[in-house]
């Protein structure tokens, strides 16, 4: 299945705050379709600190919209 697998959400960073999960699959950014790392990458770095991102997850059986703003670094 393609998406990018979280492995470890940081304690207080921006997915954790978006309610991101171990174990989630981020499906897509901003409607567009992740299919693997490099892409996430690309369309993460896209984006600016402060701008949100809309992503497509799926969690077991569910998929949902989560809403994510980006750190400023």
């Amino acid at each position: 299945e393609n998406g990018v697998l979280i492995t470890n959400v940081e304690s207080g960073s921006a997915g954790d705050e978006a309610g991101l999960r171990r174990g989630d699959l981020i499906k897509e950014i901003n409607r567009q379709t992740v299919k693997d790392t490099e892409q996430y990458k690309r369309l993460v770095g896209k984006a600016k600190a402060g701008e949100s991102l809309l992503l497509f997850v799926k969690r077991g059986s569910r998929t949902f919209y989560v809403t994510m703003t980006l750190e400023s670094e």
